[in-house]
């Protein structure tokens, strides 16, 4: 569903909605009835703009779980982000109904601040609830400028923490408004650069008041894998485990349990999936050693290097015999270091990265149609294009990312792409780079806006200053060069490097502006 919700598809939405399996008495009741009245209140708002339905919907939302959050003077008790969310989502409606008046909504608000503020809630959920929680608080609140900088900079902070654009522009534009707070002036000038081009870019603002909230840790096992190649197959569960293990077990392992080796080996020739499926990922229940995962993937997308090398090191401690299973991302992560810190030659990385492909997935498969990728392999060969480009194989580059985007876009439309879109985005970004070499300009172009316009829709700030300057780039050096565009997409990028606070990257932007074009950006 949310994929319906992101692309604000709301009648198939509701379509969903009528398939939700309310009679499974295995299933939490009260939470299934939450989500229905969540979502047809979002419908109510979204299609027939009935606020005072959508909000009928939203409150009864929250009395199936946590009815004493809306007359409590104060949150107690254990209060998740989803209700804490949709309690938001109830406020904002409120306030513009003008169901409550401006001391009412300010106690309503205070509350939710200070439960997260006072609680042991993770910042990974933080980041979904605050920032919303202090905008709209702001906007009840008069005087007392220094500590509405103080809770919408916390807010800023968290998203620029997690690269996201929910609600930064909204904080921005407050922060910008406050005449005594620290740097207004720098917070104004970021405003009107991202307003404009959010404007340019037809892009809405925050998506995700309408998103279902997802497990903050979307970890890639084999049941997903299990699972698709089953109903290709048209088997049921039964059938699938039969004289193998029970059906209970055989669910479990598709929603995420790891199997046996021989388990999966069993299962895997019944059903027809690739064995690859079962080495190429993180195998481990180990909650730690996943969570070191995302970690050293932020450190590597940060160029923390050190930092990285530390992380490894730690997981293949915490790993220990499991190492040998998880020699795939563990191989893929040391090859990426020694590239980035030159201990080894591109030339040296492409081989090592052709190395690790290969022991489940030869390249001339790309684009065939033939299966389901893993994570794993979507960076290896993202990698692999790259090292091709590095070495000036734009073509064969080109091949290789046209071939698997291809792929991914089978998934997608077969309703697989939960899973992809980073994979992707990286993929159309060095897609882009290929083809500006190879001066297929028209093509680089609307390969890089689509790129910003999905990434900023989803409220995601990764990469985004790269798109915007590489989008600039193409301008520039495409015969009679549109001088105004490349010199508004650079500044867009400068403006979404100063509020994220990528001081390398904006020291770079802004440096090649002045080379460029003389004076400064915005």
């Amino acid at each position: 569903m949310n994929v319906l919700l992101i692309h604000e598809k709301y009648k198939e939405l509701a379509m969903h909605l009528s398939k939700m399996p309310v009679s499974n008495s295995a299933l939490n009741q009260h939470l299934i009835q939450q989500c229905i009245y969540y979502v047809n209140g979002i419908i109510a708002e979204k299609v027939t703009c009935d606020l005072e339905q959508a909000q009928g919907c939203y409150e009864k939302a929250l009395m199936e779980t946590c009815p004493a959050i809306l007359s409590a003077e104060r949150i107690e008790g254990c209060i998740g982000a989803s209700e804490l969310f949709l309690y938001l989502l109830y406020l904002r409606l409120v306030m513009e109904t003008r169901r409550m008046n401006q001391c009412q909504l300010l106690s309503c608000l205070g509350k939710v601040i200070s439960y997260i503020e006072q609680g042991d809630m993770d910042d990974s959920e933080k980041v979904f609830i605050y920032p919303p929680a202090v905008y709209l608080w702001s906007r009840c609140c008069d005087g007392d400028n220094r500590k509405k900088h103080t809770e919408l900079k916390k807010g800023l902070d968290l998203l620029i923490k997690y690269k996201s654009t929910y609600y930064a522009l909204e904080l921005v534009e407050m922060l910008a408004a406050l005449e005594d707070s620290p740097v207004p002036d720098r917070y104004r000038k970021i405003y009107g650069m991202i307003f404009c081009m959010y404007e340019e870019l037809g892009i809405g603002r925050n998506g995700l008041w309408y998103q279902l909230r997802p497990d903050e840790m979307m970890v890639e096992d084999v049941g997903q894998y299990l699972r698709k190649a089953r109903k290709k197959k048209q088997f049921s569960q039964e059938d699938a485990c039969d004289g193998i293990c029970a059906v209970e077990s055989y669910s479990k392992i598709e929603n995420g349990r790891h199997p046996s080796r021989n388990h999966y080996q069993a299962l895997a020739e019944k059903i027809d999936v690739e064995e690859r499926y079962y080495v190429d990922q993180l195998n481990t229940g180990n909650i730690e050693a996943l969570m070191l995962r995302s970690r050293i993937n932020g450190a590597m997308n940060e160029r923390k290097y050190q930092e990285a090398e530390v992380l490894l090191a730690t997981l293949e401690d915490i790993l220990g015999a499991e190492a040998e299973n998880n020699r795939s991302f563990i191989e893929l992560v040391r090859g990426r270091l020694d590239y980035c810190q030159d201990r080894i030659s591109i030339q040296d990385y492409h081989t090592e990265l052709l190395r690790i492909l290969n022991r489940t997935l030869d390249l001339d498969e790309i684009g065939k149609n033939t299966h389901t990728y893993t994570y794993l392999e979507t960076k290896a060969i993202n990698n692999i294009a790259f090292a091709e480009y590095k070495m000036d194989h734009l073509e064969k580059a080109r091949d290789i990312l046209e071939r698997m985007l291809y792929d991914l876009q089978q998934e997608c439309d077969r309703g697989e792409d939960q899973f992809r879109f980073h994979e992707t985005k990286l993929a159309k970004l060095n897609l882009g780079k290929a083809l500006t070499d190879m001066e297929q300009y028209g093509d680089a172009k609307t390969l890089y806006l689509e790129n910003i316009i999905e990434t900023l829709g989803r409220n995601d700030s990764f990469q985004i200053a790269e798109l915007l300057s590489e989008l600039a780039y193409v301008y520039i050096v495409e015969d009679q060069g549109n001088v105004m565009a490349a010199k508004r997409y650079l500044s867009y990028a400068i403006a979404i490097a100063d509020l994220y606070e990528e001081r390398e990257v904006m020291t770079f932007l802004v440096n090649y502006y002045k080379e460029k074009f003389g004076g400064a950006a915005y």
